[in-house]
Order: structure tokens, then C-alpha cells, then sequence
């Protein structure tokens, strides 16, 4: 018997018969934890505990075997978790206080560690720069390859667009930069030298070619004929650049006109519009039949962004100089302000229209009667008169495409109000007493 107590003895996790461990007792180390205390647990191993909840303040002396070992476990910060319910703050414990609002205990431990150290959280999500993303010197270096190509502007339309020439697509820009860049060959792959493209640069490829003009088709094929001697060229060449100069000057007076902020000064564009067919049914048969043709002459005021519509049948008028004359003058009298003094005047060279005697001298009469005190004209080169009535006729004809059946001049000048959404378009139905015979006012001698 005494050998067996014996050897029970030496056993010292075996729990023997009358003898107490309350060191180990679970109530113990949960109270230990509670207070912020040190505790021994089941395998005989001090721990110490994370919870912040207590303050305490006393140095405690603990003993273990033979050893003692003396330590300050003073909280350094104190923590009350509140909830606000109906206006008033009940406190809580953590885990109630982490579970209402559905949060994290990291995020809580994190938001403690800084109050604790005096700052302010900062939200540092998507700030992250990741380790695949291109450079901004490297984005800098394709804008300016891209903007390195020519573009041109097409006229029709209520808004510019741009196009890039036809025999270009981004498969070949993309090796143009390559090339010139070998570098960034291993970084700039073409996805993101399309997407680049697709997000920043509004470019279409090839040009709509409407209304071209014969001498630059003459002096290009020229230029591009193999059988041409260099020197032959080189003089088409020279023709070519001078045309061109010529061309662009119009436009550059134009801009300088509409960028002009008198008052008493008035931009005006005025042309006619290709003629419409009335009736314009899908019928076979009326292809081959004698069809009503419907007049528009547009009269654009630079400055406003405003059209006036005069639309008429050729049963109640034509389409000369006296018509021209007189829309002028109706538009001089009912749509502009009365201290208007100067009259600037684009048009195309049309000599049965607007080109003529009888109008050169209708616009001198109203500068000697005092209506105005000058009245500029100008006459674009022949195939480069893209004016901003252009642009307005380009947006009736998409509507009118999309059209099937029209039968009555009403429903073409409903169409022509709706081809603009900003209401930019207003019609005047012309009435024939209301055509004055220009022509035969100043006979020619």
C-alpha cells in the first residue's frame, strides 16, 4: 500500500484523492481573465490576458514551484462600449457592442489602438497601387503618339466629328508605337493600347467623302500618278498646298466672326437645301412619274446657333436670285435686333443665286439707305463651302431617311422642327406675294 501512494505521488498531473488544486479550477482562470490577470492553466503555463475591459493598477506576486516572479500588469487604457437606443447610451459588453452593428472584432481592435494613440482612422481602400498597373509616363507617351496622326473634321452633323485617315486601324497604330518605342514593348501590350484609345480619344477611321472637290481629286491624282515626271509633281504638289491655304482661309474668317462678341454685329450663313419629293412613298411607280419638289433655304445665325427655315413648293416660287433677295430681307427685318450696323454674310458661289448682280446690289442698297453701315460677303473656295448650314441639312436628312411615307409640305416642316432636339430650327412657309422682283428693280444698263 505505501509503495503505491508512493508512486501515485510522483505522478503530478494525476489528481489525487483530498488534495485541491484551486489554481486550476476553471472558475478561477475565468476571473483571472476578467480582472486582466496572470493564471496558470490545465498544462501548468502562465498566460496573460488580451482583454482590455479592467483597469488595474496593483502589482501582484505570483508563485510557481520554486520560483517567484513579480509583475506589472497595469492596463494602460480603459474601454466602455456604449449603444445608442432611442436617443439614450446603454453600455454593453464587446461582444453585444461587435454584434449589433455586424462588424468585425479586428475592426473594433483596430479602431481601440488608435483612439488609444491619439489619431484618426483613415480610409485606405482602393489606395492600393496595384503591382500591374502602366505608369502615367508610359499613358503620357500614348496620348501623345495618338495625337501625332492627322485629323480631319467632317461637316455634316449638329456636332463635329473626327476621323482618323482610312488606311489606318489601332493594330497598326499599336505597332507604329512599338516601333518607336521598343522599350515598352514587354508593358504596353494592344489591349491596353485599344482601351487607352477606346477611353480618351472620340476617333472614328475613314471619312464619309460627300461633295469633293474636283480640283483637289485632279491635283491628288496627279500627285499619285506613276507615269508623272518628279518635277510635274513637285509643281502639283506646290498647286495642291496653295489650294489649300486658299480653302482654309474662309474658315479662319468664320471663326474669327463667330467669336465675336458685338452686339451690333450680325453672322449669318445662307444656302438651299437639296430638294425634297413630294410624295416620298416606297411606290416603284412614282420613281418614273413628274414628283412636286419642296425648296428649303436656310438662313443660320452664327452666333445663336439658330436656323429659319423658308420652305416652299416649286408652284409658288423659284429658286433665283429674287427669291434670295427677298428671304434676306425678311429675315433682316423680323429677326435681328434694330441697333444691328454691320452684316457679315457666308455663302457658297452659286451665280443663279447667290453670286449675282441683282444681290450684290440688293446688299449695297441697304447700306445706302442707312439700314446698315457694312455688309461683308464672303465666297468659299468652289468645294469647300462647308458651312454650318450644312451641318443643319445633314441632321433633316437622318430623320428624313428614317421616314417612310410623307404626303403633305406639314409633314415635312414637322420633321424639319423635330430633326433638331434643342429647338434650334423654325419654319416660315413662304407665300408667293411674298417674292419681290429684285431682277427687274435695278435693270442692269
Amino acid at each position: 500500500m505505501s509503495s503505491e501512494s508512493e508512486s501515485n505521488e510522483d505522478i503530478p498531473n494525476k489528481r489525487r484523492k483530498g488534495v485541491i488544486r484551486p489554481k486550476t479550477y476553471k472558475r478561477n482562470i475565468k476571473e483571472s481573465r476578467t480582472h486582466g490577470k496572470e493564471y496558470i492553466n490545465y498544462k501548468e503555463n502562465r498566460n496573460e490576458t488580451n482583454n482590455i475591459a479592467v483597469d488595474e493598477t496593483d502589482d501582484e506576486e505570483l508563485e510557481y514551484g520554486d520560483q517567484n516572479v513579480q509583475k506589472n500588469f497595469k492596463r494602460q487604457n480603459f474601454f466602455v462600449y456604449k449603444l445608442r437606443v432611442d436617443g439614450e447610451f446603454f453600455t454593453v459588453c464587446k461582444n453585444v457592442f461587435i454584434a449589433t452593428p455586424g462588424v468585425t472584432a479586428d475592426r473594433v481592435r483596430r479602431l481601440s489602438f488608435l483612439l488609444s494613440n491619439n489619431k484618426t482612422p483613415e480610409d485606405k481602400r482602393g489606395k492600393n497601387i496595384s503591382g500591374n498597373a502602366i505608369p502615367g509616363d508610359i499613358c503620357v507617351e500614348i496620348h501623345q503618339h495618338i495625337n501625332q496622326f492627322n485629323v480631319k473634321n467632317t461637316h455634316y452633323g449638329e456636332k463635329p466629328k473626327k476621323y482618323l485617315d482610312a488606311r489606318l486601324n489601332i493594330v497598326k497604330m499599336h505597332q507604329m508605337f512599338l516601333k518607336d518605342y521598343p522599350d515598352l514593348a514587354v508593358k504596353v501590350k494592344y489591349n491596353f493600347y485599344y482601351k487607352y484609345f477606346k477611353e480618351n480619344f472620340d476617333y472614328t477611321f475613314g471619312r464619309p467623302q460627300v461633295d469633293v472637290c474636283s480640283q483637289c481629286e485632279s491635283l491628288n491624282t496627279k500627285i499619285r500618278d506613276p507615269a508623272l515626271s518628279e518635277s510635274a509633281k513637285r509643281v502639283a504638289a506646290g498647286e495642291f498646298v496653295l489650294h489649300k491655304r486658299r480653302a482654309k482661309k474662309v474658315y479662319t474668317e468664320l471663326n474669327t466672326a463667330k467669336e465675336n462678341k458685338d452686339d451690333d454685329t450680325v453672322v449669318l450663313c445662307f444656302d438651299y437645301m437639296s430638294n425634297l419629293p413630294l410624295p416620298n412613298i416606297p411606290v416603284q411607280e412614282v420613281f418614273y412619274m413628274r414628283q412636286l419638289w419642296v425648296n428649303i433655304f436656310c438662313i443660320h445665325n452664327v452666333k445663336t446657333n439658330q436656323a429659319k427655315m423658308y420652305m416652299y413648293h416649286e408652284g409658288e416660287a423659284r429658286k433665283s436670285p429674287n427669291e434670295v433677295c427677298s428671304f434676306l430681307l425678311h429675315y433682316f427685318e423680323n429677326c435681328i435686333l434694330v441697333n444691328t450696323k454691320n452684316i457679315i454674310l457666308f455663302s457658297d458661289g452659286a451665280a443663279g443665286q447667290n453670286k449675282n448682280h441683282t444681290v450684290v446690289r440688293f446688299l449695297m442698297n441697304l447700306c445706302d439707305r442707312g439700314k446698315f453701315e457694312t455688309i461683308t460677303h464672303f465666297f468659299p473656295v468652289r468645294g469647300h463651302s462647308f458651312l454650318p448650314c450644312d451641318r443643319d441639312f445633314g441632321s433633316i436628312k437622318r430623320l428624313l431617311r428614317k421616314t417612310d411615307r410623307i404626303y403633305t409640305p406639314q409633314q415635312y416642316a414637322q420633321l424639319i422642327i423635330e430633326a433638331s432636339r434643342c429647338g434650334r430650327f423654325s419654319i416660315h412657309k413662304v407665300q408667293t406675294d411674298e417674292i419681290l422682283n429684285f431682277k427687274n428693280w435695278w435693270p442692269s444698263s
